[in-house]
């Protein structure tokens, strides 16, 4: 067979030894052009002592077998680059991984010897976290987090230039809000300056950041509708700022109440915010509205749209994650169409407006991972009918346009799968607790996330791939990669 498919090569794993050297072309050794050694370090670190034999000169990149956890990764990448800085001679054609994961968990577990993206530990210590990026629309170098440390709320400001380079996270600082609450909300916005709206118990509260000294204080409280628990978030419509209360009542799991935000020369007055809708009953069913996430896109004053704004809502209950379509008319607020898309919980949603397309991004924790070496190679089920179980700490992601998100919850209606032809789909980490906000990186769309780590007593029990824990509680995760807008 040695002689036969000629001009097609091989890979070669030690066998035949000498092929490791040699070219001859009478016993087929010229057929062996791929170095792809049988996956361990030892193996590699073998063949890497040796200067990697005839296969440093040839056309055709390293290849290593299918590691999946974060610690693997970086031990292949670390042989390659020590015996690379030992005989001075990087190979040109690169080194590659044959993977069972998904891309972007690759990049973030990799990133550390690469510079694709982030992963790194932002926090010692381990809690809900929150995050915004300032100036998410252009030239964005500030994001902030917002996590509990002990019985208080700090805050941690990091800065960043680009995805490619590292980040500096300065000391946190306490938050001036009441600790004894829980956050429910928070939304940056820019209106002659840089803020920041909070929901912390029955309070909605604007902060104002300054980026000299990278502090935040405290601007006014507004008045909004009291209840239990809620959470607000920022939009625009028609040159008005607006935002959205959404909280519960005794008769009602989730209502929502909208209202137009003042003008900063007001906010000293009574008339900081406006009434601009009356609440109106989301979803009767009892939930938490920390699990529930809306997105909403608006468009010009005389857009022939019917539905102005427009947008998706996800909550997560009893490990499923549920998406509708959301639409304001004169008339009010309609959702329709709840659907299941996936498994898991805390299912957060973020968006992003860029060259006319609004992209919106959904994570959620304990979710599932359809891609892990046995899944890609069984026989049946194929990959994209495999049955989604909630699965402890896989941290999974849905990304697409607005208009392939709507037209998914009102017309598709199925889970969410890796094999999807308009929405991308993928398990990017492990941890509890996602949030991510998104950024215009010009030519892409720039990703930052936070999460609760993953601890040092969990156990990858799927085999999804495990990440690095930096310390034993897991601390406070900070993920970053980037996508190209479709």
């Amino acid at each position: 067979l040695y002689q036969r498919y000629r001009p097609w090569v091989s890979t070669w794993n030690f066998d035949p030894k000498d092929a490791f050297q040699s070219n001859n072309h009478s016993l087929g050794y010229d057929r062996f052009q791929v170095l792809n050694p049988s996956g361990s370090v030892f193996n590699l670190d073998k063949v890497g002592s040796k200067y990697w034999g005839k296969f440093r000169s040839g056309k055709y990149p390293y290849l290593t077998w299918e590691p999946a956890d974060q610690v693997k990764i970086e031990a292949y990448s670390d042989v390659y680059l020590k015996w690379s800085e030992h005989f001075q001679h990087y190979h040109q054609p690169g080194f590659k991984f044959a993977i069972n994961i998904d891309p972007i968990q690759f990049d973030l577990y990799s990133s550390n010897k690469t510079s694709r993206g982030w992963h790194k530990l932002l926090s010692p210590i381990a809690g809900s976290p929150y995050m915004f990026i300032i100036n998410p629309n252009e030239n964005a170098q500030n994001m902030l987090a917002i996590i509990r440390i002990g019985e208080k709320y700090h805050y941690l400001w990091t800065k960043f230039k680009s995805l490619n380079e590292d980040t500096i996270t300065y000391p946190p600082k306490v938050l001036d809000i009441d600790h004894r609450q829980s956050i429910g909300g928070v939304s940056y916005f820019y209106q002659d300056g840089n803020y920041v709206l909070i929901s912390v118990g029955n309070a909605t509260i604007v902060y104002q950041l300054h980026e000299m000294d990278m502090t935040i204080t405290k601007v006014t409280e507004l008045e909004v509708q009291s209840s239990i628990d809620y959470t607000v978030s920022l939009f625009m419509v028609n040159n008005n700022r607006m935002f959205y209360q959404i909280y519960k009542t005794r008769e009602c799991a989730v209502n929502v109440m909208l209202y137009i935000l003042a003008k900063e020369s007001h906010w000293n007055t009574t008339g900081k915010v406006i009434p601009f809708s009356s609440p109106y009953c989301l979803l009767k069913d009892n939930i938490e509205t920390k699990n529930l996430s809306v997105v909403l896109e608006t468009y010009e004053e005389h857009s022939s749209r019917y539905c102005n704004p427009q947008g998706i809502m996800t909550y997560s209950q009893s490990n499923k994650i549920m998406s509708s379509f959301v639409c304001m008319t004169k008339d009010g607020f309609t959702v329709t169409n709840w659907t299941q898309i996936g498994v898991g919980t805390d299912s957060t949603l973020s968006g992003i407006s860029i060259n006319n397309n609004t992209y919106i991004m959904e994570t959620h924790g304990n979710g599932y991972c359809y891609n892990n070496e046995y899944r890609n190679k069984r026989p049946f089920p194929r990959v994209c009918e495999s049955e989604p179980v909630s699965t402890a700490n896989n941290l999974n992601y849905n990304i697409g346009k607005l208009d392939d998100w709507v037209d998914h919850v009102k017309n598709d209606r199925s889970l969410i799968s890796s094999c999807n032809s308009k929405l991308l789909h993928g398990m990017y980490d492990q941890g509890n607790y996602p949030r991510t906000a998104l950024f215009n990186t010009h030519d892409k769309i720039g990703i930052i996330e936070l999460h609760e780590g993953y601890k040092s007593t969990y156990t990858d029990t799927a085999n999804c791939g495990s990440p690095i824990s930096y310390v034993e509680n897991g601390g406070i995760m900070l993920d970053a990669w980037s996508f190209n807008a479709f």
